[in-house]
């Protein structure tokens, strides 16, 4: 029965698991077995967010097993039972109880219920551990020696000790304890599965002739295969709550691929309710692959965490949230609306607009809701216009408003657009980035954008002199280079290349400008003598790498530029090339982009060669 009940578990049938365990009395079975299922029904208790009963079945397990203590399978129950006891908190001691005599007790327990974590089952588990990450060990260093993927070699065996070390824990309910293999065993299977599916792939388009773009390379059944495999390790990761983990492998796999085994996830997560365990996995999900869902799915994900940010008291019945809900649910809707239809979009805006009545002061409140206006369509506004209008002269929020009027104009609404003029004729600078486009800028208004600009670059030059850095926000400068650009006659060109040229200046300070200047043909030509004169003698446009991105970037910006001036030419830019291809990643992924920069330069090129 128990270790039926283990298998419901590990796949997240929780009523099954129930309905197994419910008729299991003491006196039908020896102490040990009792304590065995009432440990499990305290691991169910909690995911069902049954805290306080979770901790009673624990304590009850605890009282069956505490008759043999030289049992090995009755301490390692034990140890489960203690573990629950330590990490699940107590939500009462009575009706006059606070919650400090809550803490102060669960404080007591955990110096009284530690001791029983010390087992010989724990021990052996460590062993087995450690020694297929040593194994690991050796093969990672194995594979750099041979310059071949990581992860292109696996090691049964030790896949094995750690399956092994999981199974036990699993078996005494001891699912805090399980992660820990669980986690080794899965990193591994996706990295090693990873190189086999692109493999697989690389000779399915091979053979084919024809490139994945064109719809080129029929998946085989090994490329199948090794996506499955990553599905299943994706799985174990969310179904076990290792988010972190989780986070970093579908991060991954967004990028490179596969995605199959993202979909696969993101359904099974959505089908499942929001439990303990899994929730903050299941929000990973949503937020890194839910622009891979389709319409249907994207209005059910998105209705679950719009049910929750909207009824936070039922959404506390589910779960005990260690995490901000409202930050992160918030982060998943906005993320999932780029694949959603637009009855979502509309009932994303209804949430917004009802919401804005209750901001009042709360800054964090705005920033919310600033998060998800950006991602809803404008014409969803445009439909509401009425209502957004209302909105925008209810809110305290001042960039909410801003931002609600862009959202306007863009959809077409005359009133928010000449509003947002109006602004801007005031020297509102906030409201000059919304409307965006510098051609659409009165002279008026733009002698005041300038002005702002300058003061702002005045005020940065001093504080980088001093050593103050304020860690990036609004890119000043560049935006003096491009009204410089737009009104030549506002131009204030010293200013712009005093942030450029001074080593002081931060790298996020004036990557933006270098690359403005290295990408468009309408700098004046003095300008370009002057930086042409600087990069020929120096070779590098000088910086602190203080805040933001690191300096390479500035430097792959600063050959770019160089080539758009005339500082130097294709051969030594390519000679640079070469050099950064023999470096770190970063070096490599700068390399890529001068070649880039090289080939948008190209005219009629001819390739030489039969």
């Amino acid at each position: 029965m128990a270790v039926a009940a283990v298998g419901l578990i590990d796949t997240e049938r929780w009523q099954d698991a129930v309905d197994l365990l419910e008729n299991a009395s003491s006196e039908d079975l020896n102490p040990v077995d009792y304590g065995w299922i009432l440990t499990l029904r305290a691991l169910i208790l909690f995911e069902q967010n049954q805290g306080d009963d979770a901790r009673r079945a624990a304590v009850k397990a605890l009282r069956a097993l505490g008759g043999d203590h030289d049992d090995v399978t009755a301490r390692a129950i034990g140890r489960a039972a203690a573990t629950l006891l330590i990490t699940v908190p107590r939500r009462s001691l009575g009706k006059n109880a606070t919650e400090d005599d809550a803490f102060e007790q669960d404080r007591a327990d955990g110096r009284k219920h530690r001791e029983m974590l010390d087992t010989a089952v724990s021990w052996w588990q460590g062993l087995e551990i450690a020694d297929a990450l040593d194994k690991y060990d050796t093969i990672t260093h194995a594979s750099w020696g041979k310059i071949t993927d990581l992860g292109g070699e696996i090691s049964a065996s030790s896949q094995n000790q750690l399956a092994g070390a999981w199974l036990s824990a699993m078996l005494a309910g001891d699912r805090a304890r399980a992660r820990w293999p669980l986690l080794i065993q899965a990193q591994h299977e996706l990295q090693h599965q990873e190189v086999c599916w692109r493999d697989a792939r690389a000779e399915e388009f091979g053979n084919s002739g024809s490139h994945p773009a064109a719809g080129g390379g029929r998946e085989s059944s090994r490329s199948q295969d090794a996506a499955r495999e990553v599905a299943e390790s994706l799985d174990r990761l969310r179904r076990y709550g290792l988010q972190k983990e989780l986070d970093v492998a579908v991060a991954r796999l967004w990028r490179t691929g596969p995605t199959e085994p993202l979909m696969v996830n993101l359904r099974r997560a959505i089908d499942q309710p929001w439990r303990n365990t899994t929730a903050r996995s299941k929000i990973v999900l949503m937020t890194r692959a839910g622009d891979l869902l389709d319409f249907a799915g994207a209005a059910e994900a998105v209705g679950q965490c719009l049910d929750a940010l909207s009824d936070p008291e039922e959404f506390h019945r589910q779960i005990t949230p260690t995490f901000s809900a409202r930050h992160f649910l918030g982060d998943a809707v906005r993320r999932m609306l780029v694949a959603a239809d637009t009855a979502t979009h509309a009932r994303v805006l209804e949430m917004a607009l009802s919401n804005i009545p209750l901001l009042n002061a709360e800054s964090a409140g705005e920033e919310h809701l600033l998060d998800l206006v950006r991602q809803i369509k404008p014409d969803v506004l445009g439909v509401r216009c009425e209502d957004v209008h209302r909105a925008v002269n209810a809110t305290t929020g001042r960039r909410l408003a801003l931002l609600l009027l862009g959202k306007l104009a863009e959809s077409g609404d005359q009133l928010a657009q000449t509003e947002l003029e109006r602004r801007v004729e005031q020297g509102d600078y906030d409201a000059a980035g919304i409307i965006g486009t510098i051609a659409a800028f009165s002279p008026v208004a733009a002698r005041k954008l300038v002005d702002h600009d300058q003061t702002a670059c005045r005020s940065m030059l001093e504080e980088a002199r001093r050593g103050s850095y304020g860690g990036g926000g609004i890119d000043h400068a560049r935006n003096l280079a491009a009204m410089g650009l737009a009104f030549p006659d506002l131009a204030d060109w010293d200013t712009v290349l005093e942030v450029v040229l001074d080593p002081q200046v931060a790298v996020v300070d004036k990557l933006g400008t270098v690359m403005l200047l290295a990408n468009t043909t309408a700098v004046p030509e003095h300008i370009k003598t002057r930086l042409r004169i600087h990069l020929v003698e120096h070779q590098v446009i000088p910086a602190r790498p203080v805040f933001g991105p690191p300096l390479d970037e500035l430097t792959a910006a600063c050959y770019r530029l160089a080539l758009s001036v005339g500082a130097t030419d294709a051969t030594r830019a390519l000679a640079q090339v070469l050099n950064w291809l023999r470096g770190s990643a970063l070096k490599r992924r700068v390399a890529t982009q001068i070649v880039t920069a090289l080939a948008g330069m190209a005219v009629d090129p001819v390739v030489q060669g039969p």
